[in-house]
């Protein structure tokens, strides 16, 4: 029988013992309970679970990992009191038994002091508990915790004891990381943000005074980012982008147009609706307008279209009501065959983020049937090349910089204000620029 709507179906692996009852979080692989808004964590053995649990119950102890001891939490203060329940329990009467002869129930902040840390994995563990308490975004915790699970995966680094991390321990992460980079398996943003995580966990913890490692930080200061091997500019020429404009399916070939003509990248291709496109009348002639607030900080965007673009979007548009496709100003322009945006991302609660990017393999796909062999040239390079050719092809150098950051999106609302409904020249100047680029070099 199918669980009543707001309640989650019992875990075959939910214990209880007694009037005592835990439910087990397969993604963690730990025994939880949430209470009052929170979730506190038991450990995954279901005895020793069962154990913590009641204790906390009893005392309002809770067992912290990065500690490696039971803990008291109060107005933000941790009392580590005891790595069994027997000398936590002890502790906790003596620290009670000192408040009530001072006449005082704060618990002594110097406590804090005494805290167990034995390996890489509690640095970690403490450094993200840190993290948490003192309210960082979930991303910035989960970017950490996949920085620390990456360094103790690797094989010459491992979960060594904090005795044996040393220069060579730090030297071999720093030299995996730009590796990887060099074979380019990855960005350098990958490899810096792993290197840069190892190295604010270690320094939190040294600086809380929780682990000593004589001369930690100038051993950490071999964690330095990099910027990869040497990469060929990834825009396009004008030729590269006719060629690849050419050799476009009519819905890929639109694409490509709206995305150098507005400045777009992936993300804001996916939220494109046939509402964002404005018709208005200047003089005795009609211009077509793309007006979309950027996906990425939501800045104003209000872009003139060339005539090219304008036809393309109208053989699409017919395209797609033969289809019987929707094509409202509220139905997205491009869809998977499913009807799903191209380009689908979303940040969640637990830290853990959606993204789903159909249209970077298909211009990938494209890229390499018109005979272009630069694998640095992704969707969003188009974007790139636009804010170039701006430049690089201008005429009068007065007003790009301006023209470029409305073109990018990227104008300060300030800004905006002057123009009210209207274009600004230097936008109009920049798109015409990037329209002569294209079809006239």
């Amino acid at each position: 029988m199918p669980s009543k709507k707001g309640h989650r179906k019992s875990s075959k692996k939910d214990t209880k013992d007694g009037r005592i009852k835990i439910g087990y979080h397969p993604g963690t692989g730990q025994y939880r309970k949430y209470i009052k808004g929170k979730t506190y964590y038991f450990g995954s053995d279901r005895e020793t679970a069962l154990a913590r649990y009641a204790f906390f119950l009893e005392t309002g102890l809770v067992f912290k990992r990065g500690y490696r001891q039971f803990c008291r939490v109060q107005n933000d203060i941790v009392t580590p009191l005891g790595p069994t329940i027997e000398e936590a329990r002890r502790n906790l009467g003596l620290l009670d038994a000192e408040a009530d002869a001072d006449g005082s129930s704060e618990p002594d902040s110097d406590a804090l002091s005494v805290v167990a840390i034995y390996s890489g994995r509690d640095v970690g563990d403490a450094y993200c508990e840190w993290l948490h308490n003192h309210g960082k975004s979930a991303l910035t915790i989960q970017d950490a915790v996949r920085a620390f699970d990456a360094l103790l995966k690797h094989p010459k680094c491992g979960d060594v004891p904090i005795e044996q991390v040393n220069k060579a321990y730090f030297l071999r992460w720093r030299d995996h990381c730009h590796e990887t980079v060099r074979r380019g398996d990855r960005q350098p943003t990958w490899a810096n943000k792993r290197l840069a995580y190892v190295k604010a966990g270690f320094n939190r913890c040294n600086k809380e005074g929780w682990i000593y490692v004589p001369g930690l930080p100038a051993m950490l200061e071999v964690l330095e980012s990099t910027s990869g091997p040497p990469q060929e500019r990834a825009v396009f020429e004008p030729p590269e982008l006719r060629a690849v404009i050419e050799a476009a399916d009519p819905w890929l070939k639109t694409v490509v147009m709206l995305a150098i003509n507005a400045g777009l990248g992936n993300t804001d291709i996916g939220h494109v609706q046939w509402g964002h496109f404005v018709n208005k009348k200047i003089r005795k002639t009609t211009e077509t307008r793309f007006v979309m607030p950027r996906g990425k900080t939501w800045g104003r965007r209000r872009t003139p279209l060339w005539s090219e673009t304008v036809q393309l979007l109208d053989e699409w548009r017919r395209h797609r009501k033969a289809k019987h496709h929707g094509i409202t100003d509220e139905n997205l322009v491009w869809t998977t065959r499913y009807g799903s945006p191209l380009v689908y991302s979303k940040s969640h609660d637990n830290s853990r983020a959606t993204v789903r990017d159909n249209l970077q393999p298909a211009f990938k796909e494209l890229v390499e049937s018109a005979g272009l062999a630069r694998p640095n040239l992704t969707f969003y390079s188009i974007r790139h090349t636009g804010a170039t050719w701006a430049t690089d092809y201008a005429t009068d150098d007065a007003a790009v910089a301006e023209g470029v950051q409305f073109y990018l999106g990227d104008a300060p609302g300030e800004i905006w204000k002057n123009y009210a409904q209207g274009i600004p020249p230097s936008l109009r100047r920049v798109v015409s620029t990037i329209h002569d680029a294209l079809f006239e070099d």
